[in-house]
């Protein structure tokens, strides 16, 4: 599971410095709202939270 993990994130890190993302908040755990999407940035369809992002 740990592999995996680093995997995962060695990705979003990588899919955002290709968009030139600065700064990624997301938000407070009381206001998450989380919402299916079959098209996430990357990977398969899965529960996501939006966020603010930073652009360069």
């Amino acid at each position: 599971m740990g592999f995996q993990l680093t995997l995962i994130v060695r990705l979003i890190d990588e899919a955002l410095k290709r968009i030139g993302a600065e700064l990624v908040c997301t938000p407070l755990d009381e206001e998450v709202q989380p919402y299916f999407t079959r098209y996430p940035l990357f990977g398969l369809p899965t529960d996501v939270v939006d966020c603010v992002i930073l652009y360069k």
